[in-house]
């Protein structure tokens, strides 16, 4: 299987134009760039690609109508994101259709809106929680509206979760607007707690996992209600009015649409057990549609980034007897295909390159080289995902990935 592992990440690897890498570490030192989150975004051009070290709390930074890749660091690990007064979280906004932004390996605790993007966008190991503050300005882990093409893999979006203050609603894990379209793959989506005021008596309900008023696709996901708010630092005995727990997936609406392969669901606890509080459902239809294939999720991982010269690892996951194709292309995008379970998560066309069939334990390593990047080329990203055929002749998109490949000097 070398043969076909190695053709297929030489067309990852292929030359094509790149932009820049710009060096964000907020310790500054020899070889920085910026301190700065935002200042780099600010100075990036279209294309760049920001290596981030973790040197301290980086602020909220806007993205609006750029291409860029984030990445985080190998050497230092996740980056921290972090609303220093509580009002605002990460934005990527104004996106044109062939423009993309992707976010990989970085903790935001202060959620994500992506929002009027028409172009793609791809969270990938990523950490986020909402924003908590009095004024539930930013609730939600990651807020998606009025975006065609997003895409989440293996992530944690934890909505707003405080047991005091202004006695709003745990905000979503996940909230997908009407008309927007959303891939998230192996990620665990969580509503926040909802909150309580101690002095009213009053509280609020738990966040649901998953709040969709659009299209929803998903795979190996959770999704987990928040519980309701009450008085466990205060007065439990004072709680007044009943506080429902949130649910795992919520559907809002007739034109909201979720298809899950290898999805669990939570329920969100009652609030408080004394009063007629009640728990969320596990999912909640409503007039929505709620489809789940009968198979278990698939994936693709990869142990990049890496510099070029370095060895790479595509790990395949899934089913014994699988067939895996995998499937490579320079762009993400957004494609629901009709007789297919899940969505690909790549533009088209892109270059679909046989594997192999998967051994007994379900998963198949490949190792590759890298080789170093043509001269002129500081970053390459390349996205892959695999289709995996079971012996029934099912057809699986599994977790995708994105390749970064750094030049060596930057090591």
């Amino acid at each position: 299987m070398r043969p076909l592992a190695c053709i297929l990440l030489s067309s990852l690897l292929a030359p094509s134009v790149a932009g820049e890498v710009l060096v964000v570490d907020g310790n500054g030192g020899p070889g920085v760039d910026f301190t700065s989150l935002q200042a780099a975004v600010d100075a990036a051009a279209e294309g760049d690609t920001l290596l981030v070290y973790r040197g301290g709390d980086y602020a909220t930074f806007a993205i609006d109508g750029k291409s860029l890749d984030l990445v985080a660091s190998p050497e230092t690990g996740r980056p921290k994101v972090v609303s220093f007064l509580g009002l605002g979280g990460v934005t990527v906004s104004g996106l044109g259709r062939g423009q993309r932004v992707t976010v990989t390996g970085f903790r935001i605790d202060c959620g994500i809106e992506v929002a009027d993007c028409a172009g793609d966008v791809w969270l990938e190991d990523c950490l986020v929680s909402a924003t908590q503050n009095i004024f539930d300005a930013f609730p939600d882990g990651l807020r998606v509206a009025n975006s065609s093409s997003v895409t989440v893999v293996d992530c944690e979006l934890t909505g707003t979760g405080v047991e005091t203050g202004s006695g709003g609603n745990g905000g979503a894990g996940l909230l997908v607007g009407a008309g927007c379209a959303v891939a998230a793959f192996d990620s665990r989506l969580e509503g926040g707690r909802g909150s309580a005021i101690c002095c009213c008596g009053v509280g609020a309900d738990g966040g649901h996992g998953a709040q969709v008023a659009g299209l929803l696709v998903a795979s190996g996901c959770t999704f987990r209600g928040g519980q309701g708010g009450d008085f466990d630092d205060c007065a439990p005995a004072w709680t007044s009015v009943p506080t429902d727990g949130g649910d795992g997936l919520h559907l809002d609406g007739a034109a909201s649409r979720v298809v899950a392969v290898g999805a669990s669901y939570v329920a969100g606890a009652p609030g408080h057990p004394t009063n007629a509080a009640e728990p969320g459902l596990p999912v909640a239809v409503g007039d929505g549609t709620w489809v789940e294939a009968p198979h278990a999720a698939r994936s693709l991982t990869t142990s990049g980034p890496a510099y070029g010269g370095e060895d790479v690892t595509l790990t395949f996951s899934g089913e014994a007897g699988d067939f895996v194709f995998g499937i490579a292309s320079p762009h993400p995008a957004f494609f629901e295909i009709p007789g297919w379970f899940g969505a690909l998560s790549l533009e088209v066309p892109n270059l679909v390159l046989p594997v192999g069939f998967l051994p007994a334990s379900g998963v198949s390593a490949l190792g590759v080289g890298t080789t170093a990047l043509d001269p002129g080329i500081e970053s390459l990203q390349r996205f892959v995902q695999p289709l995996m055929v079971t012996p029934g002749l099912d057809y699986l998109l599994g977790a995708p990935a994105v390749l970064t490949v750094l030049d060596g000097s930057f090591q």
